[in-house]
């Protein structure tokens, strides 16, 4: 077939092993995170495009004054920032969160801003979240690839990959060895 455009939508999960980590998301962070591998060592991106439908984040309870600093998700920028970047520049926090409740994020970027909009590999700034370790995070994406064009380059090496297979990365586009932000258990992860 021709000319033709695959098309897929995707739930990706991540949950955070790290303690109150920071990450700012880009675009070539998403759309590393499903690879496939083209030697043992390097990968390209499955899809040329993808779109931001929703986020939603589940946080352990936690004890911590500010919910800001403890859970939180902002679209564009970095976390306190005045800078939007890709996103609308709106900050979701958890405040319902406390020693004795967890707590939970539902967001969804504007769709006129590019975070809501496709896009491509780039390292323009999504979104940017932060949670304490436990956080689960499911991004709502959708996907495509555009006709007669070769997957971009994946940004990290690969270990050890068996040529033609597809792999899972954390959501900062680094392998399951070196990522506070892995795929869950159970998926095909480099």
């Amino acid at each position: 077939m021709q000319n033709a455009q695959l098309s897929h939508s995707a739930i990706l999960r991540f949950y955070n092993t790290g303690a109150g980590t920071i990450l700012t998301v880009t675009q070539q962070n998403l759309l590393d995170a499903i690879l496939v591998a083209n030697t043992g060592i390097l990968g390209q991106q499955l899809f040329d495009l993808c779109k931001i439908r929703k986020i939603k984040m589940w946080v352990p309870a936690i004890s911590g004054a500010n919910p800001l600093q403890q859970a939180s998700l902002r679209f564009g920028g970095a976390i306190g920032s005045n800078n939007s970047g890709l996103g609308d520049g709106s900050t979701h926090i958890c405040d319902s969160l406390s020693p004795n409740s967890p707590g939970r994020i539902v967001a969804r970027p504007k769709p006129t801003s590019p975070a809501g909009s496709w896009f491509g590999t780039g390292a323009g700034s999504l979104f940017a979240i932060v949670g304490p370790a436990g956080t689960i995070i499911d991004i709502h994406l959708s996907f495509k690839n555009i006709a007669g064009t070769l997957g971009t380059s994946v940004q990290n090496a690969l270990v050890g990959a068996n040529i033609g297979a597809v792999y899972f990365r954390g959501l900062d586009g680094l392998g399951v060895s070196t990522t506070n932000w892995p795929p869950p258990v159970g998926v095909a992860v480099i």
